[in-house]
C-alpha cells in the first residue's frame, strides 16, 4: 500500500505536546504490526506580556524600601524576568 498518510496537527495546541509514532498494521499472513520510533513534539508558547503587579504608577518616599513584583502568566518554557531601570540598566 503506497500513499502519503501524514499526520496534520491544526491548530497546534499546548495538549499536542506529546510522543507520536505511526504504525503499520499486520498484514493478511498474520505478520505482526510494525511500529515505527517515536518522534517528541514539543509546543513553544510565548509568555503573556509581564504585569507589575503593584500598577503602572507608584509613589514612595526616599530613604524607603519598595518591593514590585513582576509577573508573566504561561509560557512554555516559562518566561525568565528581570528587571531594568528607566535608563535600561
Amino acid at each position: 500500500m503506497v500513499g502519503d498518510y501524514s499526520l496534520e496537527i491544526f491548530p497546534v495546541m499546548l495538549d499536542d505536546d506529546a510522543r507520536y509514532e505511526c504504525q503499520v498494521s499486520p498484514g493478511a499472513q498474520g505478520q505482526p504490526g510494525i511500529r515505527s520510533h517515536f518522534a517528541k513534539l514539543t509546543v513553544l508558547v510565548p509568555p503573556d506580556p509581564p504585569k507589575i503587579v503593584q500598577g503602572d504608577y507608584l509613589v514612595t518616599t526616599e530613604d524607603r524600601e519598595i518591593e514590585l513584583e513582576c509577573i508573566s502568566f504561561a509560557g512554555k518554557p516559562a518566561a525568565e524576568i528581570t528587571w531594568i531601570d528607566g535608563l535600561g540598566t
